[in-house]
């Protein structure tokens, strides 16, 4: 099975561990999917130009996902914060979630024909931004 994640890439940080991690909903799916045993999977989405974006995309090609259609841009990853509770939920400040280069990105026409060769596309979309990746897909 050809499985394509469409989204978010970004570097999760934890602050009161003082912990930073390769993370976001598209990259963590897609990295799930290669281990469950898919056969092949690919990311669409982009990074920064900066050391965090060459982060990411080492974290990728050590989990054999398929970048080539993960775009570089000028500029920073996404970033976002997260705060863990007594209980263990994690809980996600006020401002803590920066798209940065994630604003930027647009689906090439390149990539939606990219996407057609595939057997499954995986996006997120929480009903709030009228110009994510899910709705250039629609």
């Amino acid at each position: 099975m050809k499985i394509v994640s469409v989204g978010e890439v970004s570097i999760d940080r934890y602050l009161k561990q003082h912990l930073s991690f390769v993370g976001g909903i598209g990259l963590n799916f897609a990295v799930q999917a290669k281990r469950c045993g898919a056969e092949c999977v690919s990311m669409i989405s982009c990074v920064g130009d900066g050391p965090l974006g060459a982060w990411v995309l080492a974290t990728l090609e050590k989990e054999q996902i398929d970048t080539t259609h993960l775009a570089v841009l000028p500029g920073k990853t996404a970033e976002i914060d997260i705060e863990v509770e007594e209980d263990g939920e994690r809980f996600f400040p006020p401002d803590g979630y920066r798209p940065n280069v994630l604003d930027q990105f647009y689906l090439t026409e390149g990539a939606k024909q990219f996407i057609a060769q595939h057997d499954l596309v995986v996006t997120q979309y929480d009903g709030e931004e009228t110009d994510s990746l899910t709705m250039q897909l629609l």
